[in-house]
């Protein structure tokens, strides 16, 4: 059961939780839910940890789609059997190598060499998600859109096949299996 709280009970808050419940309905999203506790907080900025939160005024469904994909892909790359086995130090190493000039300034980079590095798992398995959920062109035009992170989605979409050649050997591929489970439902609590 996916838990879905709101920080304060505004009215902006309870459309994004009704327009996350709406898009459940419309799409098999448990394949890329990994966190069953989401808050939505007006003004916060979206984050993964300690809780998954989400923020309001998402311009569109998709938007709000795609934040709820990447901050659960956050958990997923965490927990997947790469990061499981220790074999995704070796990935961040390469990668460390490979994208060392990367700008760590926002809104090009991600504020940290690590948060960069992180990013570049987190973002091409985004990208990769919403090509599954929307088609390939819709995901690298919205990824080459994304107004933070910018150098980030760029290599993301420049270097996917060097990406997931390095990332699905180790283990830290797209989640296998069902993409939708009996039963998915939400508890809602403001």
């Amino acid at each position: 059961m996916l838990r879905l709280d709101l920080a304060s009970g505004s009215e902006a808050e309870e459309e994004v939780r009704q327009r996350l419940v709406d898009l459940f309905e419309r799409h098999s999203l448990a394949r890329w839910t990994f966190s069953d506790h989401v808050v939505v907080a007006e003004g916060a900025t979206p984050h993964s940890h300690p809780v998954i939160t989400l923020t309001t005024g998402y311009p569109h469904d998709a938007a709000l789609l795609a934040s709820y994909v990447h901050e659960q892909l956050h958990w997923w790359s965490m927990t997947c059997p790469g990061a499981a086995t220790g074999r995704d130090d070796r990935v961040f190493d390469i990668l460390r190598q490979r994208y060392a000039t990367l700008p760590i300034k926002p809104p090009e980079g991600c504020g940290s060499e690590r948060s960069n590095l992180i990013h570049l798992h987190v973002c091409w398995l985004e990208v990769e998600a919403l090509a599954e959920l929307f088609g390939r062109e819709w995901a690298e035009k919205r990824a080459q859109h994304v107004p933070f992170y910018r150098s980030i989605y760029r290599a993301v979409v420049e270097n996917r096949d060097e990406l997931r050649n390095l990332f699905v050997p180790a283990g830290m591929g797209l989640p296998e299996g069902e993409t939708r489970r009996e039963g998915d439902h939400f508890s809602a609590q403001r």
